[in-house]
């Protein structure tokens, strides 16, 4: 009721993932292309989530936030995205990377198992303080494959208009300023393989706008 009644128009084509009947859908009873189905539809309605948690700080028990919040603990419970959609999980939630949200999403995954997130392991730990930006640009300005994750963040939110949209790009576009800067105060410049990553997501929003 509360992802029907709460949640803008932009969610009701996932609500089969929330309904009585996928009670029914054991991940390990579908058949390949069903789980392949299954995960694109997760990963959508995930990145909506990330998209919605940024629209108010709201915290009452009817909030967008909080109805995020139920629907997130459905998907965790019903479809074991902590170990099914890792990847997609972490990125979602990257914005709010200084929230005990995330910091509650690190405690319930295996990092291990992704190399890309091994450096967020020590905060993984219950009470310990969560990462900071400037620790993610640090990471993004040493690794490729986190910058071209916040290229991809930002971009696929530069069409909408939301408040919780403009509150992941700004996020996804500062991390990016910030380790920009860290690679040009190492090297007096920012380095040719992160240039030719950058390059075409900065033409594809010149082009857009």
């Amino acid at each position: 009721n509360y992802l029907r009644e709460n949640i803008d128009d932009e969610f009701k084509s996932y609500l089969v993932l929330v309904r009585a009947s996928s009670i029914q859908s054991e991940r390990g009873l579908l058949t390949e292309d069903e789980n392949r189905a299954l995960n694109r539809s997760i990963h959508k309605l995930l990145y909506l989530i990330g998209s919605a948690l940024g629209e108010s700080s709201n915290r009452s028990p009817t909030s967008i936030y909080t109805n995020c919040l139920h629907v997130l603990e459905y998907l965790l419970r019903r479809h074991d995205i902590h170990i099914e959609n890792v990847h997609d999980l972490v990125v979602s939630t990257l914005p709010y990377h200084d929230t005990p949200l995330f910091g509650r999403i690190l405690q319930l995954v295996n990092l291990a198992e992704l190399s890309q997130w091994m450096f967020l392991r020590p905060y993984a730990t219950p009470g310990c303080h969560l990462p900071n930006r400037t620790l993610l640009a640090k990471q993004a300005a040493k690794d490729n494959a986190l910058t071209g994750v916040l290229c991809d963040l930002a971009a696929s939110n530069k069409t909408k208009s939301s408040k919780g949209r403009s509150h992941v790009t700004s996020f996804a576009c500062a991390v990016l300023v910030q380790a920009l800067k860290i690679q040009s105060r190492k090297t007096g410049t920012c380095e040719e393989p992160t240039v030719r990553l950058l390059l075409p997501y900065v033409l594809q929003a010149i082009g857009s706008s």
